[in-house]
């Protein structure tokens, strides 16, 4: 009943912008489903999200071409664009330094510091902290002679190198190679249990279920839905940074 009166107050008072979500990905696509359906039609707020900086943008990944384990480790070439998947995703590690060590995928790597897997890659790059997108141009040469000249045959696995590493050249950096190579896959390296789930099912601001975006559609889904938020709302940081300033009320 209390949260109620709240989002009473709030809805009737500043209005939807001054109510936000932060959900988790450790929901299951159901649960993460119905919390968007309720934040998104229900109270009309589109300050929704299931992370906290850590990811590719939601809006690029959903116009990524997305690749599964199998393809990437089946690939002619995998660029590693991340982490030390050994100290992360030990499992997709293991899948990995196999493909590689039977010859049949190519590793090209492009990380902050040699990782576990720099002795298997063809070729390592390294870079300092806030280069990333100059490191991936550095690559075009030798990935270049491993693939297809529009990308057929890459994939890439890409995630945050560290937790310090900046959201832009992250996604500066894997703009830049969806746009040199068309047909490239992506791997997204997602540290914690179920983040593409979410963001499938619209955890994320400006977007909706199904990788969509919200202008895009807004037919649809008013009509099945009923209502939709008016503008695009405000991610984790933003939606943390305008509660310290009085302006989300219900969080």
């Amino acid at each position: 009943a209390e949260v109620g009166n709240r989002l009473r107050e709030a809805l009737e008072g500043p209005g939807p912008s001054s109510v936000a979500i932060i959900g988790g990905a450790n929901l299951v696509n159901e649960d993460a489903y119905a919390w968007v359906k309720l934040a998104k039609s229900v109270i009309c707020t589109d300050s929704v999200d299931a992370s906290l900086g850590d990811g590719i943008d939601a809006e690029l990944l959903a116009t990524l071409d997305r690749a599964t384990v199998d393809e990437a480790c089946s690939a002619q070439c995998l660029l590693l664009l991340c982490g030390d998947l050994r100290e992360e995703l030990p499992v997709l590690y293991l899948r990995v330094r196999e493909a590689a060590l039977s010859g049949s995928t190519k590793l090209v790597e492009v990380s902050e510091k040699p990782s576990s897997l720099s002795r298997y890659a063809q070729v390592a790059l390294t870079y300092l902290p806030g280069e990333a997108p100059a490191g991936v141009g550095r690559v075009v040469e030798a990935v270049s002679a491993m693939i297809g000249a529009g990308g057929e045959g890459l994939v890439v696995a890409a995630g945050k190198a560290s937790m310090a590493q900046g959201d832009a050249e992250l996604n500066a950096a894997i703009a830049a190679i969806s746009a040199r190579w068309p047909a490239a896959k992506f791997l997204p390296v997602a540290r914690r249990a179920n983040v593409m789930g979410a963001l499938e099912v619209g955890a994320a601001p400006g977007m909706l279920p199904g990788r969509i975006g919200l202008e895009e559609a807004r037919d649809h889904y008013e009509s099945a839905w009923g209502a939709l938020p008016g503008s695009k709302g405000l991610d984790t940081l933003g939606i943390l940074e305008s509660a310290s300033r009085g302006e989300i009320t219900v969080l």
